[in-house]
Formats: C-alpha cells, sequence, structure tokens
C-alpha cells in the first residue's frame, strides 16, 4: 500500500507523511481540516500552515491553498487551482483550471473561476457568476446572478453588478487605445458600458462618435465590434 500523504495531527493541521512537492516534505506541517475527505492524497495538492478545509469542501489534483485562506461548504480547488491570502470559498463553489484567486475575495452559491482566469482584491462573488479564460478581476468588485466574465476582459473597480449580465473587454492588444472601457450586456440585450469618462448604453457610445471621424475612431468601433460579437456568442 502507498504511503499515505499525510496525517491529521490531535489539533487539525496535517501533517506530511511523504514528499508532496518541491515546497512540501516528510515532517510539514499543513493547515486545518475537518477530516480525510478535505485534501486528496494523490496529486501534489496541499494546505498551507495557516489555511483550513472544512466540512465537505475538497482539495485535489495539484491545487494549492495558501496563506489564511478558508474554504468550506462543498467547494472544490482542483487541478492547478491557486487560492491564498485571505480568500474565502463556500457553499458549491468551484476553483480550477490554472485559475488564481488571492486578495480578499469571497465567493459562494454555484460560481465558478476557471481557465486561466485571476480574481484578485475586494471581490465579492455569489448566485452563478463565471470567470473564465483569461480574465482578470481586480479592485472593488461585486457580482450577483447570472454574472459571465470571460475571455481577456480586464475588471477593474467595476463595482456592483446584481443582475444577469455578460462582461467583456477588448483584447491586450487593443487596451492602449481603447483603456478602461467595460461593457456588460444585460439579459434582454441591453449593452451597458463603463468607463473613466463614459457611462451609457453601446447605443449611447457609438452616438459619442461625431459625423466624419470615424476614422479617428477606430480603435473604439473597433471595440464596440468584438464587444457584440463576443457576448452575443455567450
Amino acid at each position: 500500500m502507498d504511503t499515505p500523504k499525510y496525517e491529521i495531527l490531535s489539533d487539525g493541521h496535517i501533517r506530511a507523511l511523504r514528499h508532496v512537492n518541491p515546497g512540501v516534505d516528510v515532517g510539514d506541517i499543513g493547515g486545518m481540516v475537518g477530516g480525510y475527505r478535505n485534501l486528496a492524497h494523490d496529486g501534489e495538492c496541499w494546505i498551507g500552515p495557516n489555511a483550513g478545509v472544512l466540512e465537505r469542501a475538497v482539495v485535489q489534483n495539484d491545487a494549492q491553498v495558501f496563506g489564511h485562506a478558508t474554504v468550506t461548504g462543498n467547494a472544490r480547488v482542483r487541478a492547478d487551482a491557486r487560492v491564498g491570502e485571505h480568500v474565502v470559498l463556500d457553499d458549491h463553489v468551484i476553483v480550477e483550471g490554472r485559475a488564481v484567486v488571492i486578495g480578499d475575495v469571497s465567493a459562494s452559491g454555484w460560481s465558478q473561476i476557471t481557465g486561466d482566469a485571476k480574481v484578485s482584491g475586494l471581490t465579492n462573488i455569489g448566485d452563478r457568476v463565471i470567470i473564465d479564460g483569461n480574465a482578470e478581476v481586480s479592485g472593488w468588485n461585486y457580482f450577483r446572478g447570472d454574472v459571465r466574465i470571460g475571455s481577456t476582459a480586464f475588471v477593474h473597480n467595476l463595482g456592483d453588478v446584481s443582475c444577469d449580465a455578460a462582461i467583456y473587454q477588448s483584447d491586450h492588444a487593443m487596451q492602449n487605445a481603447v483603456p478602461d472601457l467595460v461593457m456588460v450586456r444585460l439579459r434582454g440585450g441591453t449593452e451597458w458600458v463603463y468607463g473613466d469618462m463614459f457611462e451609457g448604453t453601446l447605443d449611447d457610445l457609438v452616438k459619442e462618435i461625431p459625423d466624419g471621424c470615424e476614422r479617428y475612431y477606430g480603435p473604439l468601433l473597433k471595440f464596440i465590434e468584438q464587444a457584440r460579437e463576443r457576448v452575443a456568442s455567450w
């Protein structure tokens, strides 16, 4: 029989019984668990000494939970995902792929953070939010409802989006031309654009372009075209 990866000490912390990964070897103390169901014995997954995975939550594959992160409920952290600092995951949240969740993020409900997504800051996620692709979310954000943030979206300090919506931002090659513009598509088809200099519908943004200046505003028109095509496919 293969040597178990870890044992549970009397205080609830785990201790490695074999080499786990390049950062964890025999005798190293890990985080708090409620039982052996919380951390898989296969793979390189591990829970850092100040983190906790409790109730029916599971860390598996090569995922890492570190810092003061807490994973509870039926949450899953798997594949090559990284969850750390002061993150709190609860309910049926899934973090997988190569996603990274750090900072003071709180996620609950049936939300998913997957792919190469990176979520940080004071982001609060609930209900059925999906963040995937190469999306990056930082700053202060509050997402509720059926919100989808994907592709190359870069969302910073968007604030409260408590509705069913899809969020899109231009790809990185265009962000110098149209910085700080984020489009939110609400259920029913309304397209709302947020930015430092503009807030309104996508149609209102088009009206802001003076007649005869379409060439000068080419990058902005491209953003609008890409945004509509991308979000329509979600």
